[in-house]
């Protein structure tokens, strides 16, 4: 191991420590509920068993697995938060890097002799995570691929890993530009809970809904349904809004009822990987941008 790795890995023990124990539980948890559901063959009891309290433990396995999916999902935004900030925050606040800063030239192999040895630890543990939970959905939903299906979006698979990057990278311009560990950690969390909720509001990330007959079978599990309309003969979609407005007079009736196709919005589990690969791309311009600009910022930054 590279010498600068080992004096980073000193300087942020505690943190990685937390972080790698925090990731290191949930992925444990995940693989320890998902070979309990596996054993018990969800939604399938021995004849010998009985049916309600096979059913409770069904249920209470399900329970379980919701509130770790929920943690693992949570968990890189709060590892990034952890990790980022600190790389620059403390060493500026207690006036260390004064010496490394002096040379010329030798901030940004500095900033680099940080930032790597710090996102390889959060990248190999949030990979580790990142399988755990998808071994997780496919014991909770065993008929279902967890790679064609919607259920979970967010909560599991590689996404875990690029979601965590990009809150690491967001924490460490945080940390280089407020110069303290406290308004950084704050700061950085509000980033890290912005692109949280960013990722559900821009969700499906421009893969479009297609309309489908509401006779067309969908899963409950890896699908999502929108909302249902019709088909006018003529190929314009009606709203159920107009469909009643017709029927008591209040609009046009330019068709009759037997005349009106039922259909539904529909988002098909197999579009995953195309999802995916459009929030990662986002996701990896905002760690391009960020790790870009705290580069850029460490040579015009004071040393206090």
């Amino acid at each position: 191991m590279p010498s600068t790795w080992v004096t980073t890995w000193r300087l942020y023990r505690f943190e990685l420590l937390v972080v790698l124990l925090a990731v290191g539980f949930v992925a444990v948890a995940a693989m320890v509920v998902a070979d309990q559901l596996a054993g018990l063959a969800v939604g399938e009891c021995a004849p010998d068993e009985d049916p309600e309290a096979c059913a409770a433990a069904v249920a209470a396995l399900r329970g379980q697995a919701d509130q770790v999916a929920g943690l693992a999902g949570v968990a890189p935004l709060v590892a990034g938060v952890v990790l980022g900030p600190v790389l620059v925050a403390r060493e500026v606040e207690h006036g260390t890097v004064q010496l490394g800063w002096s040379l010329s030239g030798a901030r940004r192999q500095w900033l680099l002799e940080r930032v790597l040895p710090v996102a390889t630890v959060l990248v190999l543990g949030l990979a580790v995570l990142a399988f755990a939970s998808d071994a997780l959905e496919a014991a909770r939903w065993p008929e279902v691929d967890p790679r064609v299906s919607l259920h979970g979006y967010g909560e599991r698979g590689p996404l875990l890993v690029v979601r965590g990057l990009a809150v690491f990278a967001a924490g460490v311009l945080v940390g280089l530009v407020m110069g303290r560990q406290l308004p950084a950690l704050l700061v950085a969390g509000l980033a890290a809970a912005a692109i949280g909720y960013g990722s559900i509001l821009v969700f499906p990330y421009g893969a479009d809904w297609r309309w489908e007959r509401r006779t067309e079978s969908v899963s409950e599990v890896a699908d999502r349904v929108g909302p249902e309309a019709f088909r006018a003969p003529d190929g314009t979609t009606v709203s159920l809004a107009e469909v009643l407005g017709a029927r008591v007079g209040e609009g046009p009736a330019r068709w009759t009822t037997d005349d009106l196709e039922p259909i539904r919005l529909v988002l098909r589990g197999e579009r995953l990987p195309e999802i995916e690969q459009r929030e990662m791309l986002v996701l990896g311009m905002v760690i391009i941008v960020t790790l870009g600009a705290s580069l850029v910022m460490v040579d015009r930054r004071r040393p206090y």
